[in-house]
């Protein structure tokens, strides 16, 4: 569980690294909130796509082969970046990154494989910290090589350095990290029979369609934060590269430790409910256009509803399927997650650029209202928790 806790937060530094400094890029370019978010769905487009299939190899071929060689495929895609001079360029990077980033459920597949119905979600939360972690150094790495210069930002030296830590955590895979799925439990590849079986077996798990719309909702909108977050942080405040990596850092660590922490206290169906509760009340605060003070407490409840949501969505959905089948579930579930991440930059995104910014707030926040009222519905009419 260490090396895999390890090669997860050395692989989210890198991840880290870039996000905060996507609007960056976005000015340099000179492109719009909307071309911001194309440049963003094209990324959860391909991830869409091809999660269920690298989980469906994983399943098949073990869990180490295929998450190294897509973090050697991401940390290419991140040197694509540092040397794009078109928006063009810039998208095919996104685009390899994206149909190479079902590593993540891959890792989440493994963290399956070592623990146990009862401990799952402790041990989800702490994979789920490893990404909080390296997402508190990444955006401080990354703002602090960018500069204080919006203008002057090099960003062909972040995104390099993204790509040294994304491929370092692939030799630690190749070095370090321990095949956790036996030869015994692992299936045939029929990509064809396996998505007919495992999609049987949502249609009729209702529970399981549940968390399937509500890992849909919950990317929507929380994507939808991350891009626009920074983009309107730097319109209305004048931020620097440096700045937007302390606010990154602040809201990683928030969450990371209420990742580990929560599931000790809260679980299932109720800390979903109230994980998406504190999520949009924080989103609709910001229509009150807050100081930068006041902004920064919005940012803490924002990252607790996350922290509170992302272990208790992938640990209850880890609960169904066998064990040759939990990697594509899982990639089934990232696929739901990533369809959000690919809708809800496009629509925000949108907005943003032809209305104005309290619009995309509302559409983020509507996606939040929404999943409580699903969860709430639901768990009234089942009358029991998840």
């Amino acid at each position: 569980m260490f090396w895999l806790f390890l090669i997860v937060f050395i692989d989210s530094i890198g991840f880290g690294i870039i996000l905060p400094l996507l609007p960056i890029f976005a000015l340099k370019f000179q492109i719009t909130a909307f071309h911001l978010g194309i440049l963003t769905a094209i990324f959860a487009f391909f991830q869409l796509i091809t999660s269920p299939v690298l989980g469906a190899l994983s399943d098949r071929f073990g869990r180490k082969y295929i998450m190294l060689v897509c973090l050697l495929a991401i940390g290419f895609s991140y040197h694509l970046l540092a040397n794009a001079t078109t928006f063009t360029e810039a998208l095919i990077s996104r685009a390899l990154a994206g149909i190479f980033t079902g590593n993540i459920s891959v890792a989440l597949a493994a963290t399956s494989d070592l623990s146990s119905t009862k401990n799952r979600a402790k041990y989800m939360g702490i994979i789920g910290a490893a990404t909080g972690l390296g997402f508190v150094m990444g955006p401080t790495v990354g703002g602090f090589l960018a500069g204080n210069d919006v203008e002057t930002a090099n960003l062909h030296l972040v995104f390099n350095m993204a790509a040294i830590a994304t491929i370092s955590a692939g030799v630690l895979v190749a070095i370090f990290f321990k095949e956790t799925l036996p030869k015994n439990y692992r299936g045939h590849f029929n990509l064809k029979t396996k998505v007919k079986r495992t999609l049987f077996l949502i249609y009729n798990n209702r529970n399981m369609m549940f968390l399937i719309y509500l890992s849909v909702l919950m990317w929507f909108s929380f994507s939808s934060i991350n891009v626009f977050l920074t983009t309107w942080s730097v319109e209305r405040f004048n931020l620097s590269p440096f700045h937007l990596g302390i606010i990154g850092t602040v809201f990683a660590l928030v969450a990371a430790v209420v990742q580990i922490v929560s599931p000790r206290y809260i679980q299932g169906g109720k800390a979903i409910l109230i994980g998406f509760q504190i999520s949009a009340f924080a989103i609709f605060a910001v229509l009150f256009h807050p100081s930068l003070p006041v902004l920064g407490v919005i940012l803490v409840f924002i990252a607790t509803g996350i922290g509170i949501l992302y272990p208790n969505l992938n640990s209850t959905i880890s609960m169904y399927g066998s064990n040759s089948q939990r990697g594509f579930i899982l990639g089934l579930s990232q696929s739901a997650g990533t369809l959000g991440q690919t809708i809800g930059p496009l629509i925000v995104g949108f907005s943003y650029s032809a209305f104005n910014p309290s619009v995309a707030w509302v559409i983020i926040g509507g996606g939040f209202i929404l999943a409580s009222f699903i969860t709430l519905s639901y768990m009234l009419h089942e009358n029991k928790n998840l």
